[in-house]
């Protein structure tokens, strides 16, 4: 009977706790982290917050087809990154998104069969360092026409910035 009550009451703590989370969820407060800062940008201007401008300069879709990823393109994004901030920006963590929240990560390796006609993204981007290079992502070929998107983001600087790439075709 002992085992009963404790268990009743922690039944009932357990209640009222989710009880008052949900509360706390219709009132809009979570336990979340603060939502960086975003700003959202269009291909070709750049787009700065807290210090990091971005900018995407050129963009090339190539088949992946022959490389054995039937259904798959590479795409290639020439990039500009100019950093002004007391953090380094880390390149890498570039990725591309697209409306459904798929993400697609960078691939700079030799897997890559043009790899050494690209110019790669230094591995960080140090305080007052501009530079220009490409980022290379395979996507199926159905992600073309999802409203990609180029998003950075780095919680060393509470930032986020989404650069819209749009509908996306083959380069040939």
């Amino acid at each position: 009977m002992k085992y009963a009550k404790i268990i009743l009451i922690l039944s009932m703590m357990m209640i009222a706790a989710g009880c008052r989370g949900n509360a706390n969820q219709d009132a809009g407060i979570t336990n979340a982290p603060v939502d960086p800062d975003f700003v959202q940008g269009v291909f070709g201007n750049p787009t700065k917050i807290n210090g990091v401008w971005q900018q995407v300069n050129d963009i090339r879709v190539i088949s992946a087809e022959g490389d054995g990823h039937a259904g798959f393109a590479y795409i290639i994004l020439s990039i500009s990154i100019v950093n002004e901030s007391a953090d380094p920006v880390l390149p890498a963590s570039i990725t591309l998104v697209d409306r459904f929240e798929n993400v697609y990560v960078t691939r700079q390796d030799n897997s890559i069969p043009f790899a050494d006609q690209l110019q790669p993204m230094p591995l960080t981007v140090g305080t007052n360092e501009s530079v220009t290079g490409t980022e290379v992502y395979l996507v199926p070929l159905s992600a073309l026409q999802s409203d990609l998107r180029m998003r950075w983001e780095s919680t060393s600087h509470n930032s986020r910035i989404d650069i819209l790439l749009g509908a996306l075709e083959l380069s040939g």
